[in-house]
């Protein structure tokens, strides 16, 4: 009974041709579902094999750590070629960071900056104005490119990039679907099984 309530959130993404939309539309500071860090098993969560399917050439994927303290998930998308999710912060649910993952990035305007994260290219760029400290960074990776926009209101803020969003191996999700499924499906079909 479990395996078969498990099998359709990835049955509907293989249906919708992976994609997938969704307005939280819930009151500040109270949280909604996103693709989260932690996996459980026998419990591999629906928004992240999306997302893993939506950037088939990506290798890690982003997902949720920690919401600070009046933050909430304003919204997720999975699209053939894209993931995007994002947060919002205070009552006037203005966004605050947008996660983009996806094959290539535009960087036109970005910077080169010494990465923080092994195996990767980093690039950031600039946009404050008088009222938010907004920017973007991004991470390029072989096959992917996981960009964060974002418009805060102080520096102080900044931390929540890496407080927030975390990463996570396409491999363990893989690994995971095929233990929940007992390798009756599996992330990337086309994937040879191995014994």
């Amino acid at each position: 009974m479990t395996t078969r309530w498990l099998l359709v959130p990835l049955l509907v993404g293989a249906l919708s041709a992976c994609s997938f939309d969704i307005e939280m539309g819930q009151r500040p500071g109270t949280g909604a579902a996103a693709p989260p860090c932690r996996l459980s098993d026998g419990q591999t969560d629906g928004s992240l094999v999306l997302m893993a399917q939506s950037v088939p050439t990506a290798s890690v994927l982003p997902c949720l750590r920690r919401l600070p303290e009046g933050w909430t998930v304003g919204g997720y998308s999975a699209h053939n070629g894209r993931a995007r999710l994002w947060l919002v912060v205070g009552s006037e649910t203005r966004t605050a960071l947008t996660v983009t993952l996806q094959k290539r990035c535009d960087l036109d305007e970005f910077a080169e900056v010494q990465s923080d994260v092994g195996g990767t290219l980093r690039f950031e760029r600039q946009t404050s104005s008088a009222a938010t400290l907004s920017g973007s960074r991004a991470y390029v990776y072989p096959g992917s490119c996981l960009r964060y926009d974002y418009a805060l209101l102080d520096a102080t803020a900044l931390p929540v990039l890496q407080m927030a969003i975390g990463t996570i191996d396409r491999a363990s999700i893989a690994a995971h679907v095929a233990q929940d499924t007992r390798s009756r499906l599996q992330l990337d079909p086309s994937a040879r099984r191995t014994s």
